[in-house]
């Protein structure tokens, strides 16, 4: 999740926030959706991973990546803010360009700065000074800023021309500090424009109110490594720190797991509550949702993957599950309509949902149980026994429900369970969404009969096909893997 975290960047941001209106005994929801993409700051360029999976099913989902780069909000993370990101000089060399210098070239300009400022307590008209081809343009453009009024800056050949500007003496000190003024002020401007979306995660901290999401994990991850800093070492810190961002969290899909309202739906991913919501006769009826003025995108149309509708849709399951479970709590005794009662779903307050994992469930205010992993077994090879996840699956389905996590390229964990795994999915367009979701070193393979499972069971059975193959327990190869999955493949896929 780390490793997630730092390569991959933040494209899209959904908000949406919901608020009970008395008059209209609806939900009035307010959506946004931010396409954000971080700005180069001093000597940070960033650099992130593209999976062209992801990048495919984006597509194909209406994802705008010419909006993104040409007019896709700045953000910045919180500590390189702290750090002195608002020293950097931004030089605007267009309305829709940001240009900016790196700590030594800013230096540079600083020296020029000097210099020309000594320069001008003489008498002469003009000077000039020598320059880099490369920053000539943005050292003139800087520079006349800096010296607006005082001074007329233009390339001459390899050299910068500084030419005096007439200027009454009476007004030279009030010149000066307008100067030094409208100097802090665009300064200002910039750092507003580098740091950006994150002024809004910043206010979503400020505000302290529930925040809610759907199998949210990585969502999580996500916003503290690319809004906050990076990503602490330990998971029980990363508890820690969300929960002192976000006091009170809920995780729609875990919520519906530890309810057992999964009864309910045939499936449990985003899309499929919602539409189920919308339509099952036990819930359709219990909430009433309006698009408030001027956040009317989604009225009427369904856009699923854009973040925004996600976040729409992750509040609107959010309100009818908390209806539901009040309603069973509390019977109503009224058909006037009225809000879900926060206090039904307190017991599943601040846990986060895990699949296809050791824990089905991360307690940011708990420590969590140690899960057991005896049903985990690590598999080593020499040479090219096996070379991807899935050979290793095919291996080893026949002993029950196969999870699989390479270790290294001449190792791997292999967990064998003979309940069915949590949440898998029924159908290739499902799949499709958690492989493009998910990544590609864990593959999941249905059994293909269920014996008796014990590590001497296994070894006996696999050691005439595979002698070079050493299986021992997940224990004892001193490694407790947490396998969450990276990737799920079905044998027929």
């Amino acid at each position: 999740m780390r490793i997630a975290a730092d390569s991959f960047i933040v494209i899209q941001v959904g908000i949406a926030a919901f608020a009970w209106d008395p008059e209209t005994l609806s939900y009035q929801a307010r959506t946004f959706n931010f396409s954000i993409l971080p700005r180069p700051l001093s000597e940070r360029d960033p650099c992130y991973v593209t999976q062209v999976s992801s990048a495919i099913f984006l597509t194909k989902n209406g994802f705008d990546f010419n909006k993104l780069y040409r007019s896709g909000i700045s953000y910045l993370r919180r500590d390189l803010v702290n750090e002195g990101g608002k020293h950097a000089i931004c030089t605007e060399s267009t309305a829709n360009e940001v240009s900016i210098l790196s700590h030594a070239n800013q230096r540079l300009l600083s020296e020029l700065e000097t210099h020309l400022e000594a320069w001008l307590q003489g008498d002469e008209k003009k000077t000039q000074v020598p320059c880099k081809p490369h920053l000539m343009k943005k050292f003139c453009h800087e520079l006349s800023s800096l010296f607006r009024g005082r001074l007329a800056v233009s390339r001459v050949g390899t050299n910068i021309e500084a030419r005096r500007l007439k200027s009454k003496p009476s007004r030279t000190n009030q010149s000066s500090q307008n100067q030094d003024r409208d100097r802090g002020d665009r300064g200002e401007d910039r750092v507003e424009v580098t740091v950006g979306f994150s002024v809004v995660i910043d206010m979503l901290i400020s505000a302290r109110k529930p925040l809610i999401g759907h199998n949210m994990l990585l969502d999580l991850a996500y916003l503290y490594g690319q809004f906050i800093q990076p990503l602490p070492p330990s998971l029980t810190e990363f508890k820690r720190q969300i929960h002192g961002l976000f006091p009170v969290i809920w995780d729609t899909k875990l919520i519906v797991h530890v309810a057992k309202l999964d009864k309910l739906f045939s499936r449990t991913s985003l899309e499929h509550l919602f539409d189920e919501c919308e339509s099952h006769p036990d819930l359709m009826e219990l909430c009433s949702f309006e698009h408030a003025e001027g956040f009317d995108r989604y009225e009427g149309q369904s856009l699923a993957h854009e973040a925004g509708y996600d976040a729409f849709m992750t509040g609107c399951v959010f309100a009818y599950i908390c209806k539901y479970l009040t309603h069973k709590t509390h019977p109503p005794t009224s058909d006037t309509p009225t809000p879900g009662d926060l206090k039904v779903l307190e017991s599943y307050k601040n846990q986060i949902n895990m699949i296809r994992a050791a824990q089905h469930s991360l307690h940011l205010t708990e420590e969590d149980p140690e899960p057991p992993f005896s049903d985990v077994v690590y598999v080593g090879w020499n040479d090219n026994e096996f070379t991807c996840a899935k050979q290793v699956a095919n291996v080893f389905a026949a002993f029950g429900n196969v999870e699989v996590r390479m270790d290294h390229p001449r190792g791997a964990f292999v967990r064998i369970r003979q309940e069915p795994i949590q949440d898998e999915p029924t159908d290739s367009s499902e799949l499709e969404e958690v492989v493009e979701a998910e990544g590609e070193d864990m593959v999941h393979q249905d059994p293909i009969s269920v014996p008796e499972v014990n590590i001497e069971s296994i070894r006996e059975s696999l050691k005439s096909l595979y002698p070079r193959i050493v299986i021992t327990s997940a224990v004892e190869a001193n490694s407790k893997p947490l396998l969450v999955p990276c990737c799920v493949v079905r044998p027929d896929v």
